[in-house]
């Protein structure tokens, strides 16, 4: 067989299986690849696929796995903080219908984000110019969501040690560029608001992390995973940001 054709005809076996007739190669080469070779005598039924064919083809599949593969991982890393951003959005609604007293529960109850919600928000907090909605438990389900309250701890802007945790490649991203001295701000439901100065931070194993004891001092801890660049979904140390009311 040739590839590049050079006005070469091509037998072929015509349908009653017993009379040739002979076709210009240009004709061939209009309807099929290059990169087919065509040979000059009829394919019988039993014929076995030739080796380069069923190593193009392995490779045409092996490429198309790949490529479904990676939009499904690619598609996957989009819908985590797509969902992050969609939720502060209805947190934010449900926020204002809490503050307006306007609880479709019913009236001065924390309004739900959606209906089939088993969180709220409870704060609203404000650091490195970015306004997040804290959720009533920090859960697992509940940190997808947003920063989430630790049960056990003060509520956020009350007397005592809140702790508010957040996942540290959505929410609590901005914790990476916190620095001593700087401010952040929690608006309780009833509209107070109070700041906080940041005074400490830690990076803490995952065993040594208990709630602190309550001595009366008004007081926020966030917590995320660390380090921000590790691969570890679930990492065993913990970056704490200690910051005191001012």
């Amino acid at each position: 067989c040739r590839a590049d054709g050079g006005g070469q005809s091509i037998p072929s076996f015509a349908a009653n299986g017993n009379t040739w007739r002979t076709l210009p190669f240009d004709w061939f080469r209009s309807a099929l690849p290059r990169t087919y070779c065509l040979v000059d005598r009829p394919v019988a039924t039993g014929d076995t696929m030739k080796p380069h064919t069923m190593k193009h083809r392995t490779h045409v599949f092996v490429l198309s796995f790949l490529i479904i593969a990676g939009a499904a991982f690619a598609g996957v890393g989009l819908w985590i903080p797509m969902k992050a951003a969609l939720a502060q959005i209805l947190l934010e609604k449900a926020w204002q219908e809490t503050r307006q007293g306007n609880s479709k529960v019913r009236p001065n109850m924390p309004a739900k984000p959606w209906p089939w919600a088993d969180t709220w928000p409870v704060a609203k907090l404000t650091m490195k110019g970015e306004s997040l909605y804290v959720l009533a438990d920090a859960g697992g389900q509940s940190l997808a969501f947003g920063p989430s309250h630790a049960r056990g701890s003060a509520s956020p802007g009350t007397a005592g040690t809140s702790v508010i945790a957040a996942h540290r490649d959505t929410h609590f991203k901005p914790l990476r560029h916190v620095q001593l001295g700087d401010v952040v701000k929690i608006e309780r439901p009833d509209g107070i608001s109070h700041s906080y100065k940041i005074r400490h931070t830690w990076v803490l194993e995952t065993s040594n992390l208990i709630l602190p004891r309550q001595d009366g001092t008004d007081r926020v801890i966030l917590v995320t995973c660390w380090p921000f660049d590790s691969k570890i979904i679930n990492p065993k140390q913990r970056l704490a940001v200690l910051a005191e009311r001012i």
